[in-house]
Order: C-alpha cells, then sequence, then structure tokens
C-alpha cells in the first residue's frame, strides 16, 4: 500500500527553524518560476503511484509535496517516477534527462540499498553517478537523505548507506535534505506539541521538509 501523507494534516507538521544553515541555491528553478511558468519536477522514490500528482489523491506524497510548493508561489507540476535502488535510480535519472529534460529531480532513495546489503560504496558512486548525468543535462537535483526513524534496521550497514548519500551529495555541492533534521526543526502539533522524533510523525512530514529545502534553495539564488 502507497504510503499517504495529509493534504491538510492535523496535527500540522511545523519548521522552527530552516532545513540547513547555508541552503543550496538552485538558480535553474529560480529562473524557471521567474518566467512565470511552471517548473517541472520529476521526483524519484519508492512509492506505488506514479505519474502526475494532479492523477493521485490528494493525500499521496507527490500531491502534498506539489500543494506545498504551490502555497508558496513555487508553481510546479511534480511527476513521480518509482525506484527502489541506487542503481534503478541511476537509470531513472539517465532517462529522465533525455529529450525533454525536467527542471529539477529529486532522488530519494537508499532504504533498499541498506536492507539488500548494497555496498555503502557502490551506493556513494551510484548517487555520485546521478548527480553528474543530471548536471551533463543542466538539471538542478536534490538527494533526500534516509529516515533516522527507521527502527526495525539497527545494523551499520543503514548507518553506511546513510552516510553514503549525504557524502556524495555534499561533495558534488548538490542539495541534500537531511531527513534526520525532522528531530530537530519540525514538530508535530496537535492537542499539544511533542517532537516529530516518533516515526509515524516524522515520516508524515516528509512532503513539508522536502518543500521547504526547495523554497529555501529557491530564495537563496542570486536574482
Amino acid at each position: 500500500m502507497a504510503q499517504t501523507f495529509d493534504a491538510n494534516p492535523a496535527p500540522a507538521c511545523m519548521a522552527d527553524g530552516p532545513t540547513r544553515d547555508r541552503p543550496i541555491p538552485l538558480p535553474g528553478l529560480k529562473r524557471k518560476l521567474a518566467r512565470g511558468a511552471d517548473s517541472r519536477i520529476v521526483d524519484i522514490g519508492p512509492a506505488l503511484l506514479r505519474g502526475p500528482a494532479d492523477d493521485q489523491p490528494q493525500d499521496a506524497y507527490s500531491a502534498r509535496l506539489q500543494s506545498l510548493l504551490r502555497a508558496q508561489l513555487l508553481h510546479s507540476r511534480i511527476y513521480g517516477e518509482f525506484g527502489d535502488t541506487a542503481a534503478l535510480g541511476l537509470e531513472r535519472v539517465k532517462s529522465a534527462v533525455e529529450g525533454d529534460p525536467p527542471d529539477l529531480l529529486i532522488w530519494r532513495l537508499g532504504l533498499d540499498d541498506a536492507l539488500g546489503r548494497t555496498p555503502a560504496a557502490k551506493v556513494e558512486a551510484l548517487v555520485r553517478a546521478s548527480i553528474d548525468a543530471a548536471r551533463a543535462a543542466k538539471v538542478e537535483i536534490a538527494v533526500v537523505g534516509l529516515s533516522p526513524f527507521a527502527g526495525e534496521i539497527s545494523d551499520m550497514q543503514y548507518t553506511f548507506v546513510a552516510r553514503a548519500l549525504a557524502t556524495a551529495a555534499r561533495d558534488r555541492g548538490a542539495l541534500f535534505i537531511d531527513r534526520a533534521l525532522m528531530a530537530r526543526r519540525y514538530v508535530v502539533a496537535g492537542g499539544g506539541s511533542e517532537p516529530a522524533r516518533d516515526g509515524p510523525g516524522a515520516d508524515r512530514c516528509l512532503p513539508d521538509l522536502v518543500a521547504r529545502a526547495l523554497i529555501d534553495g529557491v530564495r537563496a539564488a542570486r536574482d
């Protein structure tokens, strides 16, 4: 069953700070939006729902992310593309940038590599190759880190893969969306307030975290 996210969450996800101290600028996305045109974003991740966000239920990840961006006047059209491993992610990136490439790629993979015992060094190399393939086509790319709330995974493989994603993105100067920041920067506000350290609460806030990182990137870009 596909994971869903409330379009009008109650409890709501609220950020009490930026997603990173120094946002990575997204000048290409900013230029596209400045022309008054919708940006086109392809989100590659382990979701059963794929295709245009407009065709998805409003509580689906892509639909909620698109709604959050549009609420901040970032008029975007998001297309979901299925991927499970870093190797498949690289293939998805290559196919996405052919012909009519999108304005932005969101790379949201790695969990299956951690579970499948893919060597972290191989994952890191595949992420670097994905970033390089996107940039060769002049497409900006954001890499989403692994959730820090996968309680069923206790071995070091998960940690090594999580570090590989961050290292590859940061070494290439790409936008890295650190999901661990949800534990520090996001709260799930309901009848009372509680940190988003609980898995369900934090995962429900994922579209908010991604949207906030993209908004910060657009704002950080020079005019």
